[in-house]
């Protein structure tokens, strides 16, 4: 199983705006192509990214995730 990004398609036809989809894909790459941490990840998305509900939502949803997430792999692991 492998993530290759955002779903900006499904984001557009849910409502969100172009500003939003952007915001949501440059966080998408802190966390999932930076090759950071999630500590770290979180620190750079609360430094780099302008405040919003969907900022809110994705470090809110980081820093509660008792488990961590899902780093995408190779299709061949």
């Amino acid at each position: 199983m492998s993530f290759t990004g955002v779903n900006s398609i499904g984001l557009r036809r849910r409502g969100f705006s172009n500003e939003q989809i952007n915001q949501i894909q440059e966080m998408y790459r802190i966390v999932y192509h930076k090759g950071l941490n999630t500590t770290r990840a979180i620190d750079i998305l609360e430094k780099e990214i302008p405040d919003s509900p969907d900022k809110e939502t994705v470090v809110s949803f980081l820093r509660d995730s008792g488990r961590g997430i899902i780093r995408g792999g190779s299709d061949n692991a």
